[in-house]
């Protein structure tokens, strides 16, 4: 009889939603897979064809005890909401952490994982070594959670732009607290101005609706928010990406061989993943805020999200993103463009996953294999 696995995400964000669908799709194959989610219409987008068990809010999480102690394993990928009911089951639990914050986060200090995953992302090492863990098993460093890359050749029927989690905020007209709405127009037009493609944009729902008007009147420019597996499409059928060094769709672009130029850094976890991408000899294509040139910069913005955000509203209060990133943009991108396609770069960008822990998706699958036997 194949074992019951019950698999639940935070629900307050793309990344853990796709890394538990990409989870369970392979994982299909180890036992009967069945997925907890909050009611959220992108979440269950997600999914496709696995069973799905939903609920509402928190009030509504105590009667999901009995349905945790109906499987043989739980996966939790973040979901803070489920901690009481898995620190009181006696269902062994894997826990996924992609951004190690639930292991800083009190109610989880009694929790019994069996295995405890952090993903690799910039700073997650260092946050291992000053942390004691609060359970027995301790923290795991993995690699990368990407979904398997498919062996057909890539097509190139658009250019991509991938925003992530950017709120609204930083695409409405007169609000200058957080990047890229200032930078996203004179991109579009740089794009335009050297290809015919149309040109997708994607981001958050609510910053892809801001875009989305601001876009309305310029030909072959489409703002959406995509759930995972259609975001991992239409980067398939991309001729070249344009993203931060922050979001795991720069790692997808290094699996699938999609050409990548980097925008702006949008946190401060940003600057670390371009300094491990720089200790790896892997210097990218594209564009840094004027202010990170500058003696300290960088360790000012190192402070936190509040330092970061003060120092690009004040690029943009003071007219540097026309007056000194544009240029730049101009220049940097019509040469990333005209060198196009950048094949020579596959093996660099594999090696550095490779580095990065490789592949986390079959260390944890392996785990989860291993702990039902």
């Amino acid at each position: 009889m194949l074992s019951r696995i019950l698999l639940t995400a935070e629900p307050f964000a793309f990344g853990p939603a796709a890394k538990m669908a990409i989870l369970a799709h392979e994982l299909r194959a180890v036992g009967q897979v069945h997925v907890l989610v909050r009611d959220s219409a992108e979440e269950i987008a997600t999914l496709n064809d696995l069973p799905v068990t939903r609920y509402g809010n928190r009030s509504a999480v105590a009667p999901l005890a009995a349905l945790v102690d109906e499987y043989d394993l739980v996966i939790n990928v973040m979901n803070f909401e489920l901690s009481e009911v898995l620190r009181r089951s006696q269902t062994p639990a894997v826990y996924v952490d992609t951004l190690m914050w639930l292991a800083e986060n009190r109610p989880w200090r009694k929790a019994r994982p069996a295995r405890y995953f952090c993903q690799n992302f910039p700073g997650t090492a260092e946050k291992i070594e000053r942390t004691e863990a609060p359970f027995e098993c301790g923290f795991e460093l993995v690699g990368p959670i990407l979904a398997p890359s498919p062996c057909t050749p890539r097509s190139q029927e658009h250019v991509l732009i991938a925003l992530g989690g950017v709120g609204r905020d930083g695409f409405v007209p007169g609000r200058t607290t957080q990047y890229p709405g200032p930078l996203l127009l004179p991109l579009l037009e740089e794009i335009r101005a050297s290809t015919t493609l149309p040109i997708i944009v994607t981001a958050g729902r609510d910053a892809a609706q801001v875009i989305g008007d601001q876009v309305a009147g310029i030909p072959e420019v489409r703002a959406c928010s995509l759930p995972h597996p259609q975001f991992l499409a239409a980067l398939r059928r991309s001729a070249y990406l344009l993203v931060n060094p922050g979001i795991e769709s720069l790692y997808e672009a290094f699996e699938t061989g999609v050409p990548t130029f980097i925008l702006p850094s949008t946190s401060p976890s940003h600057l670390f993943q371009r300094a491990r991408l720089r200790a790896h000899g892997l210097t990218l294509p594209g564009l840094e805020w004027p202010a990170l040139d500058e003696e300290g910069s960088i360790e000012r913005v190192r402070r936190g999200p509040k330092s970061f955000m003060a120092m690009m509203t004040d690029e943009v209060e003071r007219g540097l993103v026309d007056a000194r990133l544009r240029p730049t943009l101009e220049r940097e991108l019509g040469a990333f463009i005209a060198g196009l396609p950048q094949t020579d770069r596959v093996s660099e960008q594999t090696d550095f996953i490779t580095a990065m822990g490789g592949h986390g998706r079959r260390t944890i699958i392996d785990a989860v294999t291993a702990l039902l036997r």
